[in-house]
């Protein structure tokens, strides 16, 4: 069976405590009665000393998430926790967000770590006077909220000692990209200490991230959906860029801006591209890269370059010691040459292959670091059984995905289980594996292992019926399992799914 609740320690069992009852502590007052409300209407909350204020700043923002996490970030609970020791706080979204903007601008002035993802519930004037008050700020995470060029000004201004932003998914442009650059005499250069950057999903282009870029030229981490080419076009000094990862995804890729890419980031230690240009010869260059320890290559164009004139070399030569591999659009791969070159692979995805050779003898020696395992197809491409098996047989998983792979039946992978049980796994998908029953997912309740999270979406052997059961037992064992069914929708299923990064968001959908 998948785990169990187990007792919290000692400390979380206390905040939980603490939590429950904090009205009582900090007013007077049991929560829900006439009471705490007329103080809360005639703002008497604020008047009220709070029990907290000699507390660890750490301890205080473990209670702080714990509020959040186990009630609302409602204005009566925040008064007393918001402290001026605290140096991490996370303004998360349920409960009043402008109270706790307020009490942190003016408490804690010596914040060093700011979370502020996913708020859009504030418009964008609100953070330009709010971040003025941030003089310490080391890493600040924006990503999904409503902030905007006028908000980054504010933030470039004022945060002097930023180190890390996360800007991804907000409203900023090349213009708010500027204002983190210099200041208005065009001649200080703002944030100065800042080695990591993620401007994804936004409207921030090539052409703006270069000034950047020149003006900051110890950047470590340049996360945007094109910045090879970026490194490709615009670096011209003679020292080589200390960034350590560079993607592509959209925009074709020249050989000339890829070779001076990879001339100039020496110590890359990620690499995506996913879009067209390249052909074998050119993506030789990769087998200089020693220090690649993630590599995602996705062919659009089938004859550009292909896996065994082309990427076979270069795991050959950087294979030892890459730990992610993913490989996307490719008409025929050999999981066998992967495993012979990447011996510490810990991560690996095959999407949209046409073809695999078959294994026709299993190597005991590889995959045994594999952890997770992506294999994303088409109802009407065949994965051989052998290759699977081979992917399973040795390794360790936590996290598996399948998606239309029709080899995947109940016989074929009992059969695996017996010999490798996999009491690691802890994530397990299955969209549109038409040839599964409940009688394998009953298989993996069953089993010791760490399941916590287990979906099946569009499986035609999978009914309502089997979804009601299996939530029924997950109720009554008390399991620690999020379960998530789709019903097999018929017109739907010739409509394969893009490839996707399918554990960023377990947090969210749990």
């Amino acid at each position: 069976m998948p785990v169990r609740p187990s007792p919290k320690s000692l400390k979380q069992s206390s905040l939980n405590s603490v939590a429950n009852h904090l009205e009582i502590l900090c007013y007077g007052f049991a929560k829900g009665t006439k009471g705490l409300s007329q103080l809360i209407d005639s703002d008497g909350i604020k008047k009220c000393p709070s029990p907290f204020h000699d507390w660890p700043g750490s301890l205080l923002e473990d209670l702080s998430n714990t509020i959040y996490s186990r009630r609302a970030g409602l204005a009566h609970l925040l008064y007393p926790v918001i402290q001026p020791q605290m140096r991490h706080y996370d303004i998360q979204i349920h409960g009043s967000i402008y109270v706790a903007m307020d009490l942190v601008s003016k408490r804690c002035k010596d914040l060093i770590s700011l979370n502020f993802a996913f708020s859009v519930n504030l418009p964008p004037m609100y953070y330009t006077e709010f971040f003025k008050h941030f003089r310490h700020l080391t890493k600040l995470n924006l990503f999904g909220s409503m902030v905007d060029d006028i908000a980054f000004g504010s933030i470039g201004n004022n945060c002097i000692n930023l180190l890390e932003l996360n800007a991804g998914k907000t409203w900023i442009t090349n213009y708010g990209l500027k204002k983190l650059t210099y200041a208005e005499d065009g001649m200080t250069v703002l944030c100065p200490k800042m080695r990591h950057l993620v401007v994804t999903e936004t409207r921030v282009t090539t052409e703006g991230l270069s000034e950047f870029l020149l003006t900051h030229p110890d950047m470590i981490k340049l996360e945007h959906e094109e910045s090879l080419h970026l490194v490709g076009r615009f670096w011209m000094k003679s020292t080589p860029s200390k960034l350590i990862q560079l993607c592509s995804t959209g925009q074709r890729v020249s050989p000339c801006e890829f070779e001076h890419a990879m001339a100039y980031c020496p110590n890359l230690t990620t690499l995506s591209i996913t879009s067209a240009g390249l052909g074998n010869e050119h993506i030789y260059l990769l087998m200089n890269m020693n220090n690649l320890t993630s590599l995602h290559l996705g062919n659009l164009m089938a004859e550009s370059f292909n896996f065994r004139e082309g990427v076979a070399p270069v795991l050959q030569s950087c294979g030892p010691a890459l730990q992610k591999l993913v490989l996307e659009k490719f008409t025929e791969i050999d999981v066998g040459l992967i495993g012979d070159f990447c011996p510490q692979l810990a991560h690996l995805a095959l999407s949209s292959i046409t073809a695999y050779t078959p294994v026709l003898n299993l190597n005991e020696n590889h995959f045994r670091k594999l952890r997770n395992i992506e294999f994303w197809s088409h109802l009407d491409a065949h994965i051989c059984p052998s290759v699977i098996k081979q992917c399973m047989i040795n390794s360790t998983l936590e996290r598996a995905l399948f998606q239309c792979v029709g080899s995947i039946t109940d016989t074929f992978l009992l059969e695996l289980l017996d010999l490798n049980p996999q009491l690691k796994l802890e994530n397990l998908v299955f969209d549109r594996c038409h040839a599964i029953s409940p009688r394998l997912l009953w298989r993996f309740l069953q089993l010791p292992n760490q399941l916590s999270i287990l979906r099946c979406w569009n499986c035609r052997g999978i009914t309502s019926v089997d979804k009601d059961e299996i939530k029924t037992v997950v109720r009554e064992e008390n399991l620690c399992l999020y379960w998530e069914w789709y019903p097999y929708i018929e017109e739907d299923h010739v409509i394969p799914h893009d490839r996707q990064e399918y554990d960023h968001d377990e947090a969210a959908q749990n």
